[in-house]
């Protein structure tokens, strides 16, 4: 990697950005997320429930899981 790359991917994780393999994999947990969601919901489980199986499967924590779960419901 280029000296330039390497300030610019520096200068990109220190403001959060995501780039190549990273964005790759957040991307991926995206969709893989929103597949979940999906499922359950089609499956009759209620939004409290759902959003307890993505705190534990994706720790994340329960404010976030019932913000993905409305965001993608609605």
């Amino acid at each position: 990697m280029h000296y330039a790359e390497q300030v610019w991917a520096n200068k990109a994780k220190a403001e959060g950005i995501l780039i190549g393999e990273e964005r790759g994999k957040a991307e991926e947990r995206q969709k893989n997320i929103g597949t979940a969601i999906d499922m359950c919901y089609s499956l009759g489980v209620s939004r409290d429930v759902i959003a307890y199986h993505l705190e534990k499967r994706f720790q994340l924590s329960h404010d976030e899981a019932m913000a993905l779960v409305d965001k993608r419901l609605s």
